[in-house]
């Protein structure tokens, strides 16, 4: 029955999608995730949603400079957080007047001065990163592979059987998975979000690059 159900998917996303070739890449993410499961056997596809991919936008790089800037913003929020609760310390213990008072100002004075540099570093570095982020929306748009939104019920090393929903990105050839993410994690939704609303703002020029498929 699961069988049939994984051929009845395949079929049914073949015949969505037109040129792309399905089949190969619905057995190729199929095979990657069996292979990745405690228990291979528990494999039970649900929803399988295929696509082209295209750069900047889809490309594994611009992801990863997506999660550092988000990274980064995460880290100068706790610098922020840290200078704040430092400079309290300062205040309280300013004008103390026993060796331990004195000994928590200078400590809070060296954590804020710490702190300082940190956030120095990160927004230099969050400058940098939404550089190459720029840049790379500059470039055109081009083909790079496929997409692929995957549901499935397995079971975990505990014996729970769970709905999974995965990404996967695969070569223009359809040999390799070039990137997979967990569909179900906090960060990454926030990065697709991120994603998702830069390339409403600013979208990336069209360019077809020997690729013969429809933007």
């Amino acid at each position: 029955m699961r069988r049939l159900l994984y051929i009845a998917l395949m079929l049914l996303a073949a015949s969505s999608c037109g040129r792309m070739p399905t089949f190969r890449i619905n057995s190729l993410v199929g095979k990657a995730v069996q292979q990745s499961l405690a228990y291979s056997y528990s494999y039970d596809p649900v929803k399988i949603k295929v696509d082209s991919a295209f750069a900047p936008y889809d490309s594994p790089e611009y992801y990863g400079l997506m999660l550092g800037l988000y990274t980064v913003s995460l880290n100068i929020q706790t610098y922020d957080l840290n200078i704040k609760s430092s400079q309290l310390t300062m205040d309280t213990f300013e004008d103390g007047v026993t060796a331990d008072e004195r000994k928590k100002f200078f400590e809070a004075r060296e954590e804020l001065q710490r702190n300082v540099d940190l956030k120095r570093e990160a927004i230099r570095e969050q400058r940098r990163l939404a550089r190459e982020v720029n840049q790379m929306e500059q470039e055109y748009k081009h083909f790079i592979g496929y997409k692929v939104e995957h549901k499935y019920h397995a079971l975990d090393r505990n014996l729970r059987l769970r709905l999974l929903s995965e990404f996967f990105l695969i070569d223009t050839e359809v040999k390799t998975v070039i990137a997979r993410y967990d569909l179900n994690d906090e960060i990454d939704q926030v990065v697709r979000e991120m994603i998702r609303q830069a390339q409403e703002e600013k979208p990336a020029r069209e360019f077809l690059k020997d690729s013969g498929e429809m933007t």
